[in-house]
């Protein structure tokens, strides 16, 4: 709690915009995690996002099983980042 008084007079902030800043920092940290995932699943399969993917499924260029926990961890992680953005949007 020092630390955080000190760098609050340092910088001139309010506690509570600096409490603010800190969440904002951590909500974007967590969007930019979660999006990097998604982005390394599209990568493993050369697309560039899940209807692509999907897209891949429908020609049977890969099969349900090749690509089933792909496409699940990609849903998961693209309902994940809409309420962190809204989180983001109320700081």
């Amino acid at each position: 709690m020092a630390r955080a008084m000190r760098t609050t007079a340092a910088f001139a902030l309010t506690e509570e915009a600096l409490t603010k800043e800190r969440l904002r920092a951590l909500h974007l940290d967590h969007v930019r995690m979660l999006d990097a995932e998604r982005q390394a699943r599209y990568a493993k399969f050369g697309v560039r996002s899940w209807q692509e993917m999907d897209k891949l499924l429908q020609n049977g260029v890969v099969t349900a099983e090749d690509i089933l926990e792909d496409l699940q961890h990609v849903d998961y992680r693209t309902t994940r980042i809409a309420p962190v953005k809204g989180l983001l949007e109320e700081l």
